[in-house]
């Protein structure tokens, strides 16, 4: 949870597919579909999200094929 804490600044993609994030509860899928939250810090203040949704999310968020997957993305827009 400590990480978490240092990273609530870290971006989360709009597009982001919370389907395919592993150790999500459908409970949390759905509430980060509704909410949308910008950042780590936005979605810790979901009522009902977990410690353990926000480790996977920042997990999810910092893989490196996230990380590919963004960069080609960025590249895109330019």
């Amino acid at each position: 949870m400590d990480e978490v804490r240092r990273e609530c600044a870290t971006l989360i993609p709009q597009d982001i597919n919370y389907a395919t994030i592993e150790g999500l509860s459908f409970e949390c899928k759905e509430k980060f579909e509704i909410w949308r939250p910008q950042n780590l810090a936005a979605a810790s203040r979901i009522p009902g999200v977990t410690p353990q949704a926000l480790c996977s999310l920042l997990r999810y968020l910092k893989a490196p094929t996230q990380s590919l997957a963004n960069s080609i993305g960025e590249s895109a827009k330019l």
